[in-house]
């Protein structure tokens, strides 16, 4: 089973240094009964209104795998890959797929 997420639950990079992270340390948090949590598993985060944000699989903190973002009115917005936290491929060799929000490819540009 997922761990679901609001948005503006997130912990803000700004103010990660405030609750003791590392500035070095990009692994993604949350609370969890009112204590610091490290990210692990199917994680699911969603806007205030309800609809989804994002989707995705953490390892220990770290974005891993395939995921997906979404715009507030429910259209696709980015999808790729992560690799140990970081996004898999190059401008050569893009895995990432933008769209706008009409739902429309616009990176990498279509053939």
């Amino acid at each position: 089973m997922p761990t679901k997420q609001m948005k503006s639950e997130l912990i803000p990079l700004d103010k990660r240094s405030d609750l003791g992270i590392s500035p070095d340390d990009f692994s993604k948090y949350y609370y969890k009964d009112g204590k610091l949590e490290i990210a692990h598993g199917q994680w699911e985060i969603y806007y205030d209104n309800g609809n989804l944000f994002a989707k995705g699989y953490c390892d220990q903190g770290m974005k891993d795998g395939a995921w997906q973002y979404f715009f507030e009115n429910g259209q696709i917005w980015q999808r790729g890959f992560y690799v140990n936290g970081e996004r898999f491929g190059t401008t050569e060799e893009c895995t990432w797929e933008v769209f706008n929000e009409d739902g429309n490819l616009v990176y990498p540009l279509p053939a």
